[in-house]
C-alpha cells in the first residue's frame, strides 16, 4: 500500500513576528532579540571555519508584555515550515518506495 509522505523544513525565526510556544498553554510570543554566538566547526585547524548558532533568544508573551524580554529556549518555539517535497513510503514499513530519497526524522 501506497502512501505519500510530506518532507517540510523550518524557517529561520524573525524578529519582530509572533510565534505559538509549545507549551502546554500554547501561549503566543514576539520575537524581541535574538543574540547569536560563533561555534567553530573545525578545531584545532589552520583553517577553522565558524557558523552562527543561537545563543538566546528575547521573547515578549502577548497576554503580559509588562514583563517585558524574557528569555525562552529555541526549541520551545514553533518555527514556521516551507514545503520541500513529497515522496511515496510504504504503508506498513514506511520505507520510500524510491531507493535514492532518504527519510529523515
Amino acid at each position: 500500500m501506497r502512501k505519500k509522505h510530506t518532507i517540510l523544513s523550518d524557517l529561520p525565526l524573525v524578529i519582530g513576528k509572533r510565534y505559538q510556544t509549545k507549551f502546554a498553554t500554547g501561549e503566543w510570543v514576539t520575537i524581541h532579540d535574538i543574540q547569536y554566538t560563533k561555534e567553530s566547526v573545525l578545531k584545532n585547524q589552520k583553517d577553522d571555519k565558524s557558523h552562527l548558532v543561537i545563543q538566546a533568544i528575547y521573547v515578549i508573551y502577548d497576554k503580559c508584555p509588562n514583563l517585558g524580554p524574557c528569555v525562552l529556549d529555541e526549541n520551545r518555539i514553533i518555527h514556521d515550515k516551507k514545503f520541500e517535497r513529497e515522496i511515496e513510503i510504504c504503508g506498513k514499513c514506511k520505507k520510500p518506495l524510491d531507493e535514492n530519497v532518504e527519510i529523515e526524522e
